[in-house]
């Protein structure tokens, strides 16, 4: 698209946009400083400086009701940071905009969450990287930004940085989430599997919840065996604030 013409700016636009949000979800670090320094790039016309911001927001993930929440990066864009200071040109303010709704290792004013895995829990975290991009990648997408009308994002979302039984609820039975259902793994895998991949989502993109551990999600498997239905997000909702303020006896 940069070597021709682009006789017909809107369309050639929109489909660059999802060329450089797809790159930036696959999160390869080369590509994607391959595609944002296009921002830098003296010989990229307007139209392609348009098409890469408008693909930055595309990879924002968005929450249930449609409001952009933080992307997260490997690295420092650097392109869109520079572009970002030239705060005179609408280029620039979208920029500006853009980095403030962006985070990476290493950002001024971001203070990293950590947690210490023990070498047993880092095993299950591999693991479960293993099985998150076997069976939840296709949707929620590797980097858990999920993709809209299909799966939620997992990044900054309040059911993965909650208490690690609601989560083993929702994949053990699967949630519907306004029409949007999310199919139960109680059948396809086993404590051990599970709990691997919730110990991943819950420790990457940000997040530092700690390991879960199989026992817990056998505890929860036993006390929901006779639940056939996907959690709703009212009972999930419910769930959440009795486990917040449980009643004292």
């Amino acid at each position: 698209l940069l070597k021709s013409d682009a006789g017909e700016k809107a369309a050639a636009t929109a489909i660059a946009a999802r060329a450089v949000g797809a790159v930036l979800v696959r999160g390869e670090p080369v590509e994607v400083e391959h595609a944002l320094g296009l921002l830098a790039a003296r010989a990229a016309p307007d139209w392609m400086r348009t098409a890469v911001l408008d693909g930055i927001r595309l990879f924002l993930p968005r929450r249930a009701d449609g409001e952009r929440i933080f992307g997260r990066l490997s690295a420092e864009p650097a392109a869109l940071v520079e572009l970002a200071a030239r705060t005179d040109t609408e280029a620039g303010r979208r920029a500006a905009e853009l980095v403030r709704l962006i985070r990476w290792p290493g950002k001024p004013g971001i203070v990293a969450r950590t947690v210490n895995l023990t070498s047993s829990e880092r095993t299950l975290f591999d693991q479960g990287r293993e099985k998150f991009a076997a069976l939840c990648a296709g949707c929620h997408q590797p980097g858990g930004q999920g993709m809209p009308g299909i799966a939620p994002s997992l990044v900054d979302s309040r059911w993965v940085s909650g208490p690690a039984e609601i989560l083993a609820r929702v994949v053990l039975h699967g949630r519907d989430a306004n029409g949007l259902v999310m199919p139960g793994l109680r059948e396809a895998l086993d404590d051990t599997e599970i709990a691997a991949a919730l110990t991943f989502v819950r420790n990457s993109w940000g997040h530092a919840e700690g390991a879960v551990s199989p026992e817990t999600v056998a505890k929860v498997r036993a006390d929901t065996a006779a639940r056939d239905d996907p959690w709703r997000e009212s009972e999930l909702r419910t769930l959440l604030e009795n486990m917040a303020s449980p009643t004292t006896q």
